[in-house]
Order: structure tokens, then sequence, then C-alpha cells
């Protein structure tokens, strides 16, 4: 079954306008044996069989060639002439009989986590994030132990089970994610009625709540770059922009990195940062409320190292967006990735931390500190400002000390190793100038 080679299955591309994936037919008739790409470059193959019923045959690897996956294909095509059926669907009640949780979850996820908004927007972010975040729990907690189990066979002591009989059993926070995500995509099926009834799933979580209860995890404290004086740590931040800037990534990250240590908005507002957000003269950000988690609408001046950067992010971007590459917004989780993976421990939302903090302990912005604390809120995006601000504290006073804030820490930071003629000449290498 199939004509294409492996040579010309390599070739074979996702399709962007498809959003989440590709499906294309790699047998000669274009009805049985499939691929999907995803947008994320993983390759799984899928027979369809006489019934419309999609079997996973599994992924491409190295493991799992394109010849492994047609041989399979094969002997199914060949099962599937042996058994006659009718021309007609499978009744609900037949299909309850060979419809197992994998079977469920290859049909029905990806219709209970739909992908909205135009790619790169925040929107689809937002969206693919949450995927991301389901797939993840519900592989690990129910597929592996549960994956197999016929529907009309699942019961809640099989749920129970899962989550109890292993070594580390989950915190309930984990178990009560896991059953929502297993809710979600068993709806659409009781819908269709392949299976009968869901309540199990809240005895289930009923049950499970008193179980999983004393298995909380402590929260673990934030790691900043603070010493014991609330004060900014030299060594760590200086230890951090070595890693960073001398590491291998992106010039496109590097530059998102240095702005984010200079100027600590949230990273997916950032992310979605337009040239349209910018003020004429560039000297400025326009936060808007529809775009940030605390809906706050703000205009935040740029340091003198903070318009460089900028101006060198718009150089390379060659889209909308400021911080992208090949007009897409750089994944959320690049930095953090790049950092774990040098056995620092940081995150890029903890300099929002270390800047709040370290501003309102620093004596040397003068002021009290509380009022130092609210610049810092300002800065943030945590507040916005009252009527009795707006009546009191005029908008060029405002933007003054915003700026005189932003430039102490900037200089700070730039001090301390962010190197912006090495990224200049970095950008200038890049476009050959």
């Amino acid at each position: 079954m199939g004509l294409t080679t492996l040579a010309e299955f390599k070739k074979l591309t996702h399709n962007p306008k498809n959003k989440d994936f590709t499906r294309i037919a790699l047998d000669d008739n274009g009805k049985r044996f499939f691929i999907y790409i995803y947008y994320t470059g993983k390759r799984i193959f899928y027979y369809r069989t006489r019934r419309g019923q999609w079997v996973r045959l599994g992924e491409f690897t190295q493991l799992f060639s394109l010849a492994q996956a047609r041989a399979r294909a094969d002997l199914l095509y060949a099962q599937d002439a042996l058994s006659p059926i009718d021309k007609k669907e499978l009744t609900a009640k037949q299909t309850r009989q060979t419809y197992t949780l994998r079977n469920c979850y290859d049909e029905f996820f990806t219709q209970a986590y739909k992908l909205s908004g135009e790619i790169g927007s925040a929107e689809y972010e937002r969206a693919q994030r949450r995927r991301k975040n389901a797939n993840r729990h519900i592989q690990k907690w129910i597929l592996q132990p549960l994956g197999d189990k016929l529907l009309s066979e699942l019961n809640e002591q099989d749920l129970i089970n899962a989550f109890t009989n292993t070594k580390n059993p989950p915190c309930a926070d984990t178990m009560r994610k896991n059953l929502s995500t297993l809710s979600n995509i068993l709806a659409p099926a009781e819908r269709k009625g392949i299976i009968s009834d869901c309540s199990f799933i809240d005895k289930a979580r009923q049950k499970l709540n008193k179980i999983l209860e004393s298995n909380s995890h402590e929260p673990r404290e934030r790691a900043t770059l603070l010493d014991d004086k609330n004060r900014l740590d030299e060594q760590k931040t200086s230890e951090l922009i070595k890693c960073v800037m001398g590491g291998k990534m992106s010039l496109h990250a590097k530059l998102l990195f240095a702005f984010m240590m200079i100027n600590p908005q949230r990273q997916n507002e950032l992310r979605h940062l337009r040239a349209s957000d910018l003020t004429r003269d560039k000297t400025a950000i326009k936060y808007h409320a529809h775009n940030n988690k605390t809906s706050a609408q703000a205009l935040i001046p740029l340091s003198p190292q903070g318009r460089r950067i900028i101006e060198l992010a718009l150089k390379i971007s060659g889209g909308k967006y400021i911080f992208s590459i090949n007009n897409t917004p750089i994944s959320d989780n690049t930095l953090n990735k790049f950092i774990k993976e040098n056995g620092l421990n940081f995150t890029m939302h903890s300099i929002r931390a270390t800047f709040a903090t370290s501003i309102q302990a620093s004596d040397e912005l003068g002021e009290n500190s509380i009022y130092r604390k609210k610049l810092a809120d300002i800065i943030m995006l945590h507040i916005t400002q009252s009527a009795v601000d707006k009546a009191y504290f005029l908008e060029q006073a405002k933007q003054s000390e915003l700026l005189r804030v932003l430039e102490f820490w900037a200089n700070k930071i730039e001090n301390l190793g962010l190197d912006i003629d090495y990224l200049e000449q970095q950008v200038k290498d890049l476009l050959n100038e």
C-alpha cells in the first residue's frame, strides 16, 4: 500500500493555513493510510478503517519508520477486507464495544481544545498553551495506565487506581486538572452516545480529594537575583547575563532577554509587542488593556538602553512583532529552557520580583519605600492611576519619575555585563552591514 517514497515523504511539510496539523494521504487511493504533520514538527501515522475509525499507528522516529508504518497499515487493510460490514455507520452500541480511551482521545482531544485566533496572536498562544498543558497532564496520569481500557468498562475505581497505585502519587491539584481534561474529552463522546454516563469522574474526584489531600506539595520558593538584604545580587546577575549572552541561542532571543532584564514586563506581553505599540519618537511603549494580565492601560517610557535594544530588534524582526522570528513571536519557553539547561535556578518571570523588591529596598533613589514601590508597580503594570492620581500627579511628572527609576535599573544591569554594543555588532554581522 502506498506510492510515496522516503525521499518524497521527507519533503512533506505542515501547511500553516491548517493551524494545528496537516493531514496527507500516503496510499495510492488516498483513503486509508495517512500522515499527520503537526505545527511542532511531530509526525504521526494513522490508518482509517472501513468503519471510519482512526487507528494510530505510531510516531515517525528512528525506531518507527515509514516502511514499518506502511507494513502495519497493509496488515490492517487485509484484516479490513476479511471483515464484512454493512455500509452503514456503526451504531453507538457497537462503537462502545470496541472504543478505547485512547481512541476517544485521538478523536476528541483537538475538538475539546481548539486553537483560536490568528497564528502568533496572544489569543492563539493562550489556546496553544492550554492545549499543551492539558495534553501533558493526561498523557502521564490517564492515558499511560488506562489508554487501552474500553470506554464501556471505564469506571470510578480505575481512575482512583491510576492516581494512587504509583510510587509518587500526584498532588490533589494535579489530579483535579487531569480529571477536568478527561471530562472535556469525554463530553463529545457522551453526546454521541459512545459513553452512557460520565458521573463516575465526579465520584472519583470526591474520593481522590480526600486520599490525596495530605499529598499536596509545598509551594516552592521563587528564585530571584536578590541577596540576603533584598538587594540585587551582583554575582548572580552577572553569571546569568554571561550565561545567556555568551550561549548558543538565536540573536532574537538574546535581544528579548536583554530587554526583559532592563524593562521587567511579563514575558508574554513583550513577546507580542508590536512596532505600532511604540510612540512616534520611539521613546515609550503604549500598553493596552486588552493585551495584558491586569488590563492596565499605561504609557511606560524607555531608558536609553531600552531604545537601543528596540531599534536593534526592529532591524531583524522583519514582521509586525518586535521580538519575533519569521513573523512569529519567540516561544514563551525559549529563555527559561536555556537557563534551566545551563544549571541556573532562575526563570525570566522572576526578574519582576527581583526588580520590584530591589527598587523598594534601594535608598539610592531617595523618597520613601512606599513611593518607590508604587513606581515599580506602575512600571510592571500591576496598578493603574486612580482618579485622584490623575488629578494631582501630572502625566509629564509621572513619566519623568518612571524614567528615572528605569534608567537607574538599566544602568545597574548594564554595569553588570549587559553589553548592548556586542548585540549591535551581532546585528550588523547578521545584516552584513
